[in-house]
Formats: structure tokens, sequence, C-alpha cells
């Protein structure tokens, strides 16, 4: 992803994982147009971090707010809809270490 070098991606699509670190407040946009689901989505903010989550059914679909909101712990969800993309941002704190993921 352009940006940001703190990745582990191998195959997204299929039995793929995607993982990385929030190093600062810039959106990282995971793609998933055409892979298959479910989809475990985790976060884990450092202390003092928030993290949002939102995904995309379409290209030009409107972002929508994960089902556990914003959070501050560590969280994971399982998204079982095709999904266009899943988007991860640090929203509060100053840590670097907040990670998050994305596995199938």
């Amino acid at each position: 992803m352009p940006g940001n070098d703190h990745f582990n991606r191998s195959r997204m699509c299929g039995a793929g994982f995607f993982s990385g670190v929030l190093i600062s407040g810039v959106a990282i946009e995971v793609p998933l147009a055409g892979c298959s689901v479910p989809a475990s989505v985790w976060v884990d903010p450092a202390s003092g971090d928030s993290i949002t989550v939102t995904y995309k059914h379409a290209v030009e679909a409107p972002s929508q707010l994960w089902p556990n909101g914003v959070v501050a712990l560590y969280s994971s969800d399982v998204m079982i809809a095709p999904l266009y993309s899943v988007t991860f941002q640090r929203t509060g704190g100053s840590g670097v270490t907040s990670r998050f993921g994305i596995s199938q």
C-alpha cells in the first residue's frame, strides 16, 4: 500500500492474510473485491489509541462503520457479506504499535 510499508500481505483472495501496523492517522484501505467470504477482521489498539474500521460493499457505496464501532481494546468480527474494501484508521492516540488484520 502506498505511503506505509508496515504490511504483510499474501494472497488476500483465497486463503489469504493481511496485517499491519497503524503508525499514523493515515487510513489504510484493504481491497477485497472478488474475494471469498467470510473474512475475519481484527484490530489491536495500543494503549491510549482508538481505531475506526469501515467497509464498503461496492466502489461507489458509502463507507459503513463496522459493528464494533470505534474501539480502544482488541476487537474482532466476521464479515459474512462480500466486501469491496475494509479501511482501518487510528483515530485517537499517538502510539505507533496499533495493529490490524484480515484473514479468510
